[in-house]
């Protein structure tokens, strides 16, 4: 939800990890949630952030993200 809730700072965290090149999106339900917050994170890490209040708002956050990750195959 983006509130805080521990000593650690989440901006930090992100920035370090964007420099490893991990992409973060961010996903809120509610209205209490930091929004200002979560954006802020996603932007850091190159990915978004989603505010799903309805199901169908949550389905369609996890189907954009999906479609924005790259496509792996192993052998």
């Amino acid at each position: 939800d983006g509130n805080t809730t521990s000593a650690l700072d989440a901006t930090r965290i992100a920035s370090d990890l964007a420099a490893q090149g991990v992409t973060i999106f961010t996903v809120s339900c509610s209205v209490d949630s930091n929004i200002e917050l979560l954006t802020k994170i996603a932007k850091i890490g190159n990915g978004k952030h989603f505010h799903s209040p309805a199901a169908t708002d949550f389905v369609n956050a996890f189907n954009e993200i999906s479609q924005s990750l790259p496509t792996l195959i192993a052998h």
